[in-house]
């Protein structure tokens, strides 16, 4: 027998749980469910905001481009530099936006493509210390932990299928990560607004 006590569950359920199993499993694995599914809801929300930035950046290009935010001293030349730098910029966003919305998607319906993606984010956002180590190194324990496999097998999928009545809520300790998180987009945000005026 397996010295892992998740692998023995996933094997086990390969011929196909009875309901009064399935509703076993899942409540067993239901927190981690939780919390995976709560990272994918905080992925959307930090999706949106990067919708925003892209979108902001993209205008700031457009109006440095017309010469109002570059003063009256700057020169066409310096202006579509500006511009274009904004744009690529806004590109970047975009695109990084985009992979974050398409983890989200995946790791609100347990699909196995979204762990390897989740994990590779939380990696890069590890560098982001204290708040993106933290971030990170949560999300990290919880794809690549064995209960975060067994989450994103099929055979975990075929449990919940079996169990739709059973309901999950989002964990404490994700709450408090997207209050934080917000916290600071918004603080950002306003900072970026704060700094357009005052140009």
């Amino acid at each position: 027998m397996s010295s892992n006590p998740y692998a023995v569950q996933s094997t086990e359920y390969m011929t196909g749980p009875t309901v009064g199993d399935a509703e076993s499993v899942r409540r067993m694995y239901l927190n981690h469910e939780a919390s995976v599914k709560s990272i994918g809801t905080l992925y959307y929300l930090g999706g949106f905001f990067g919708l925003l930035a892209g979108v902001l950046y993209l205008g700031i290009g457009f109006v440095a481009l017309t010469g109002g935010l570059s003063g009256q001293q700057a020169g066409e030349n310096e202006r579509m530099i500006f511009a274009v730098t904004m744009w690529v910029f806004s590109l970047f966003v975009l695109t990084l936006t985009g992979v974050q919305l398409w983890t989200a998607y995946g790791l609100r319906r347990l699909r196995p493509y979204s762990r390897i993606a989740a994990s590779v984010i939380a990696g890069i956002g590890l560098l982001g210390f204290p708040l993106g180590t933290l971030i990170g190194g949560y999300v990290l324990y919880l794809m690549l932990s064995a209960k975060g496999e067994f989450v994103f097998s099929p055979q975990y999928r075929a449990v919940i299928e079996q169990t739709p009545h059973i309901k999950y809520k989002s964990s404490i300790i994700v709450r408090i990560l997207v209050g934080i998180l917000i916290f600071f987009l918004l603080l950002g945000l306003f900072g970026a607004v704060l700094s357009l005026i005052g140009r």
